[in-house]
């Protein structure tokens, strides 16, 4: 169910004609994989460090983020503003 969710989301972020890969970022670092879209739905504490520095490190052409905390989600769009730029926010109500 969750990778049905990540290729809606991704598909409604313009992830058109490219295939999805699920995997842990030990398993990116490992293979050399440079993602072009990142989905990402971090635990309530937001996303750790080194995902970040990962992220920053990489410059991953585009990154979505899902969050169920807009304290964390600030903090996090704070720390990857330094290599991104921030395009929306949706609320579900």
């Amino acid at each position: 169910m969750q990778d049905k969710l990540i290729s809606e989301i991704a598909s409604q972020n313009g992830a058109f004609g490219g295939r999805m890969i699920s995997m842990h970022l030990n398993q990116f670092e490992k293979e050399g994989f440079v993602p072009d879209i990142v989905v990402v739905d971090p635990p309530r504490k937001g996303l750790e460090l080194n995902i970040i520095n990962y992220f920053q490190k990489k410059k991953i052409k585009k990154i979505v983020y899902v969050s169920c905390n807009p304290a964390t989600l600030a903090k996090n769009i704070n720390h990857l503003q330094k290599e991104y730029h921030q395009e929306c926010v949706f609320q579900n109500q």
